[in-house]
C-alpha cells in the first residue's frame, strides 16, 4: 500500500469570495510505495497544483437532468461553512496525480516469471530464453 514517507509542503493562498473559498497554490508529498516490477519498497515525490473553490454544503452545484456533473462543479468541492480543512482536498489532489504504476527505475528488471525472485538483486537459474507467457506457443510445430 501507499503511505506518506516524509512530511510535504504546502504554499497555497486562500481568497474569500462571498461564502466561497478559492484555494490556489502547490503541494508536494513523498509517498512511500511498491514498485509495480519488482515490489521492493520505493519513495516518490508527488508535486499537486491546487486550484479548488470550496462552496458551502448547501450551495454545492446539482447534477444536470441526465446526472452527469455540470461545467460549473468542476474543481468545486463542500465544507461546512466555517472552517476550511485542507486535509481531504489535498488526499484527493495527490490521489488523482499518484502515478498508476510507479517503478522505482527504467533498468528496473522486475521479477522472474519462473521463480519469482528479484532480478535486481540476483540472477536466478530459470530459463532468461522463453518468456514464460509465449512458453506455450514452443511446441507449435510449423
Amino acid at each position: 500500500g501507499v503511505e506518506a514517507a516524509v512530511g510535504g509542503k504546502v504554499d497555497a493562498s486562500l481568497h474569500r469570495m462571498d461564502s466561497s473559498v478559492y484555494v490556489a497554490g502547490r503541494a508536494e508529498a513523498t509517498f512511500r510505495t511498491p514498485c509495480v516490477r519488482c515490489i521492493e519498497p520505493m519513495e516518490i515525490a508527488v508535486p499537486v497544483e491546487l486550484q479548488v473553490t470550496l462552496v458551502p454544503e448547501d450551495e454545492e452545484p446539482q447534477a444536470n437532468a441526465e446526472g452527469e456533473v455540470v461545467e460549473e462543479a468542476v474543481g468545486v468541492v463542500t465544507f461546512d461553512g466555517h472552517e476550511v480543512d485542507l486535509e481531504a482536498v489535498l488526499h484527493d489532489e495527490f490521489c488523482l496525480e499518484m502515478p498508476a504504476n510507479p517503478i522505482c527505475g527504467e533498468s528496473c528488471q522486475g521479477l522472474c516469471p519462473g521463480c519469482g525472485e528479484n532480478r535486481n538483486l540476483s540472477r536466478c537459474e530459470c530459463s532468461q530464453d522463453v518468456d514464460m507467457r509465449w512458453a506455450a506457443l514452443q511446441k507449435l510445430k510449423l
